[in-house]
């Protein structure tokens, strides 16, 4: 980083990050946000996710590598406290490293999906729940709002940028926020409007 002129950063958080954690002057930094090629209209339709997936009933989503930062332990603790067996929660992502949490009933681990699979499931679902602790930018959310997808995401780094007034927000370290975040994307039809708009 001393012998660059010019660093570009993914986001305005990836940009605060590396001049709080390494140092580097502000003015070497250009936030430069990556492309999102806009997905297509998806062929694989709800019959045919619900058979590969086992989904039974409206689901909301959640994408990215099984990994300890995308804070799944919380999120399937308060996907339970709703006691509501009318929705379901599909997890799309590899394994990464550290231990999944217990499986809990009307989860759905879809594993590896296809780009076309994918698109489907962020199309048919009632949004995306996104609980990261931390992203450098946050691919999920982009490609569901570009899809028209109501998000919930995490207020951290720049999934707080992303989301900015065109999210429910919460805190990723508290269950109770991730739980509101839950309840408002299911129950309030006219935010969901709102955000997919």
């Amino acid at each position: 980083s001393k012998e660059s002129s010019l660093i570009f950063a993914d986001s305005q958080a990836t940009k605060t990050d590396l001049v709080e954690f390494y140092h580097i002057a502000p003015n070497k930094i250009q936030v430069n946000y990556p492309g999102v090629t806009p997905a297509k209209q998806s062929t694989v339709d709800l019959p045919t996710l619900q058979h590969k997936f086992g989904i039974t009933k409206p689901y909301i989503l959640t994408v990215g590598k099984l990994e300890p930062r995308k804070n799944l332990a919380r999120l399937f603790e308060a996907f339970a406290r709703l006691h509501n067996p009318e929705i379901e929660l599909v997890v799309v992502g590899q394994k990464g490293w550290g231990t999944l949490p217990a499986q809990i009933k009307g989860v759905h681990m879809a594993g590896f999906v296809s780009e076309d699979e994918l698109t489907a499931l962020y199309q048919h679902s009632i949004g995306l729940v996104f609980p990261s602790l931390w992203e450098g930018f946050g691919y999920p959310a982009v490609e569901a709002m570009l899809l028209g997808i109501p998000t919930a995401l995490s207020g951290r780094s720049s999934l707080a940028e992303i989301g900015n007034s065109r999210s429910i927000l919460f805190d990723p370290e508290s269950i109770d926020s991730i739980f509101a975040a839950l309840q408002q994307l299911i129950s309030d039809e006219q935010l969901r409007q709102e955000l997919s708009t």
